[in-house]
């Protein structure tokens, strides 16, 4: 077998076993998952009911997300014109640690405290958590959805378990 037959046998291959080429780099590079984010996405998002929000908000606005500070972390600033909302995000891959960190930043410093994440590149998923201090917990995981959606959720809850806030999301790129 010649080096192109079996290049091609290779593609073949991992093309039936539903393998991407962004998979396979995920599972080497733990910056797969960041450089997936980048690029300029439509928003929507929805605040279910819970203590923080005690009505139902839907909302769609925009994300431009990119590399910033020598490739280190992705920026993401999100604008929802209709909640008169923007929000900044800064995440990068701790390559000591081995996780992903995440810090949101609004108007109103909310949530304040860092979030911390781990890749399952099986998955397509960041699964985040958060402990803010005095038994407030956050959770939540961005799902990548081939590379042009991402579906997200997050909730923080009281030391009791009561669901401060459950949101839900999804960005899809725009063409």
């Amino acid at each position: 077998m010649t080096h192109q037959q079996i290049g091609i046998a290779l593609l073949t291959l991992f093309s039936f076993l539903g393998i991407s080429h962004g998979d396979l780099l995920a599972k080497n590079d733990p910056l797969e998952p960041l450089n997936l984010c980048v690029g300029t996405w439509d928003a929507e998002v929805t605040l279910k009911k819970a203590a923080w929000t005690p009505l139902e908000i839907k909302s769609k606005g925009g994300n431009t997300v990119q590399w910033i500070l020598g490739d280190k972390f992705i920026e993401s600033k999100y604008n929802f014109a209709p909640l008169d909302s923007e929000t900044l995000e800064l995440v990068n891959y701790d390559s000591e640690a081995g996780v992903y960190r995440s810090w949101n930043f609004s108007p109103t410093s909310f949530p304040r405290g860092e979030t911390t994440g781990n890749w399952d590149a099986e998955t397509r998923t960041l699964n985040w958590t958060a402990d803010y201090g005095f038994g407030f917990r956050g959770k939540g995981d961005w799902k990548f959805i081939g590379d042009d959606r991402i579906d997200w959720v997050f909730t923080v809850t009281d030391p009791a378990g009561e669901a401060l806030l459950d949101m839900q999301g999804t960005n899809t790129r725009k063409k």
